[in-house]
């Protein structure tokens, strides 16, 4: 797969949402997006979303200061998420095939994701 020119709105709405994670600065986040659109300028479309917006993280991570910018997202996930284990553990445990149904889980788990643009949260994964 290859980059397309409706990736780029993307990366550049992750750029401000994950600046707006660590900072309510808007000065950086000007300087975040300034700098992702000067790396979005020169990026060749052959290479796949996944490998531009690596880049485009490592651009946030930087400018930002912040190892991770999703860290307290994730972490007010994870808080939710294990409220729901028991019951999902019953699920499993009382399904006719219980690897199977694991694997569902695991993949509703897997779906959660803060760095893109179509959200899907633990209620609809």
């Amino acid at each position: 797969m290859k980059t397309s020119l409706d990736c780029i709105p993307c990366f550049l709405s992750q750029s401000l949402e994950a600046s707006r994670m660590v900072s309510d600065d808007r000065e950086v986040h000007e300087k975040v997006l300034k700098k992702v659109m000067n790396y979005l300028q020169n990026i060749s479309f052959d290479f796949p979303p996944p490998f531009v917006s690596r880049k485009v993280h490592e651009i946030i991570r930087r400018e930002v200061g912040s190892k991770d910018p999703y860290k307290t997202a994730k972490e007010k996930s994870n808080i939710v998420a294990k409220g729901y284990y028991e019951k999902l553990n019953k699920i499993v445990d009382e399904s006719q095939d219980p690897f199977i149904c694991s694997l569902k889980v695991a993949i509703a788990g897997n779906a959660i994701d803060f760095g893109t643009m179509n959200r899907i949260g633990i209620d609809e994964a």
